[in-house]
Formats: C-alpha cells, sequence, structure tokens
C-alpha cells in the first residue's frame, strides 16, 4: 500500500512539472504555430499593395519632384520681390535668374537716398530668403 501512495504522489508532483497549458510558449503561439504574427499582418500589405499612393519624391534628391506646388522660377521671383517690397525700404524692379545667379534690380524711392548699412541690409535679408541663388543686387 504504501508503495502504491508513493507511486501515486509521485506520478502526480511529476505531472504538474510539465504543464503545458501554464508555460511561457503558449501564450505566443497556437497548436500550429501560426500566430507568432497578428493575423492581419498579411492583409495590411496586401491592401498597401493595392492602394494607389502618390510616391513623396522629395524624400530622394534622385527623383524630379513633379508635383504642382514644387517652386519655379517664377514662385522664386515673386519671392524676391515680395521680400525687397516688405522688408527694405526699397522698391522692386527687375528679377532675372540664370542658372545659380540671381540679378535683382531695385529703386530707391522718390526723395530719399539710402546709407550703405540700409543697402547691405536689404542685401543679407534678400539672401536669407533665397540663400539658393549667388544674388547680385543693383540699387537705381
Amino acid at each position: 500500500m504504501r508503495f502504491f501512495l508513493m507511486a501515486i504522489l509521485l506520478t502526480f508532483a511529476l505531472g504538474a512539472c510539465g504543464d503545458k497549458e501554464a508555460s511561457q510558449e503558449s501564450w505566443d503561439e497556437n497548436q500550429h504555430g501560426n500566430d507568432f504574427a497578428p493575423d492581419n499582418l498579411t492583409q495590411t500589405r496586401a491592401d498597401e499593395a493595392k492602394q494607389d499612393v502618390p510616391i513623396n519624391t522629395n524624400q530622394n534628391p534622385n527623383f524630379l519632384d513633379l508635383s504642382s506646388d514644387q517652386p519655379t522660377r517664377g514662385t522664386d521671383i515673386d519671392h524676391a520681390r515680395d521680400v525687397i517690397r516688405r522688408f527694405t525700404p526699397y522698391e522692386p524692379g527687375s528679377v532675372w535668374i540664370n542658372g545659380n545667379n540671381m540679378q535683382v534690380t531695385v529703386h530707391e524711392k522718390q526723395g530719399r537716398h539710402y546709407t550703405d548699412a540700409e543697402a547691405r541690409e536689404a542685401y543679407e535679408k534678400l539672401v536669407a530668403a533665397l540663400s539658393r541663388y549667388k544674388i547680385d543686387m543693383n540699387i537705381k
């Protein structure tokens, strides 16, 4: 009888050590091992492949940006005139762009002559606004 009770007690003790349902591995996988990733992962990738989303070409400098809001020479010229009009005491004149060079002509307001410091400040504001160009500013 003692042997029988010891055998049953040993069977229960060893059986409790191998509880598969309470082990750590049972939380991350099912019986077939397919649930390591969420169920909707492949569905999400398939949906992304079907979408017709335009590529943002501003991320890579080797791609041409063909979007309609890309700055052009006309917007740069308008920006230069706007900077002269708003932040300097001068009136904007002709603005020309040739490659990386920008030729800007500004006119003094009638009856007023400006100092070299004011001209330098106007030039620096123009360079700060359009730093990608080599700017040559003529005052008339």
